[in-house]
């Protein structure tokens, strides 16, 4: 049995015990559940310490940056699907943020690059959609 299921038994059980001494209004704790999928080793079988396939996400951060891991656990699929790791997706992903990179810096000024300073910007294009903005508080 996975840690997901053990979890929600254990709050059904909880929430089943409150409701049942008047402590809660509701028979269910969840509305709704959605269920992570789950990131196989490389090997394709669940990862383990046991087995040995257990990726270390602070060797991979060391070798490719955190933004290499994001991205690549971003693009790896659904959230809720069953997903095998593969370190030549993460060396993949950390090419195309070097080659983003080098796009937007000089290299050999670590400026930024000439196209980026030339591109027009107006309010419109600069400005952050709604979720991202940050609130005035003055």
């Amino acid at each position: 049995m996975d840690t997901f299921t053990l979890h929600l038994l254990y709050a059904r059980f909880w929430h089943k015990l409150l409701y049942d001494l008047g402590y809660v209004s509701t028979k269910e704790p969840f509305k709704k559940l959605v269920n992570q999928g789950m990131i196989l080793g490389e090997d394709g079988q669940k990862m383990s310490k046991s087995r040995g396939n257990v990726i270390n996400p602070d060797k991979v951060i060391v070798d490719y940056g955190a933004d290499s891991m994001r991205l690549y656990e971003m693009f790896m699929g659904p959230l809720e699907a069953i997903k095998p790791w593969s370190m030549q997706g993460v060396e993949g992903v950390h090419r195309f943020l070097q080659r983003v990179w080098r796009m937007i810096v000089d290299e050999d000024t670590a400026k930024l690059a000439e196209a980026v300073k030339e591109a027009d910007a107006d309010e419109t294009t600069l400005r952050l959609p709604k979720p991202f903005q940050v609130p005035d508080t003055s």
